[in-house]
């Protein structure tokens, strides 16, 4: 009886692969947690800087107007570049090898990518811009920034100040005596 319960029980081979694929997965949760923590931060990080930046500008309306023609003229370019890069890669392309045909495709590709990923955060921008300005509500102005004055045109103003003549006083003080 106790020879049958000991065939039953699992050897070492037994035991080997699933040790190796526990552990493997015990790493690679290890080492995916941090890289989620990193990546999350990142994120968190870069949405407040996207934040901040919204705030800063939500107040102007011409710099709301000009990140939205940015976003504008970066679609244009998008679509410009895309139309330009297919109609070069279709006419270069007859003939060629696969292996050539590759490096074109990814030689021409490579600026509408980016383009079309630079379009995207600004996109992406535009919509948080727009939804923190209109938490501002419709009455606001432009509010024209303090320009600080250089420390020369102050100290002339001061010099010109004091060296202007004291005028005498317009009225003449009439004693009501009694």
């Amino acid at each position: 009886m106790f020879e049958t319960l000991i065939n039953y029980l699992p050897t070492l081979q037994d035991l080997t692969a699933p040790a190796i694929v526990a552990a493997i997965f015990w790493l690679i949760k290890q080492a995916g947690s941090s890289i989620i923590r990193t990546m999350a931060q990142y994120l968190r990080s870069s949405r407040y800087r996207e934040l901040k930046f919204a705030k800063r500008f939500r107040v102007d309306p011409f710099v709301i107007q000009r990140q939205i023609a940015k976003e504008g003229a970066l679609f244009g370019a998008f679509i410009v570049c895309t139309v330009v890069s297919l109609a070069i890669m279709v006419s270069v392309n007859r003939g060629a090898t696969t292996p050539v045909l590759l490096v074109y495709f990814f030689f021409f590709m490579a600026p509408i990518l980016v383009l079309e990923i630079w379009w995207l955060i600004q996109k992406e921008f535009v919509t948080v811009l727009l939804q923190e300005a209109s938490r501002i509500g419709p009455g606001f102005k432009r509010v024209v920034p303090y320009r600080k004055q250089s420390d020369s045109r102050v100290k002339d103003r001061e010099a010109r100040k004091n060296n202007r003549p004291r005028a005498s006083a317009p009225y003449k003080r009439v004693d009501r005596g009694g």
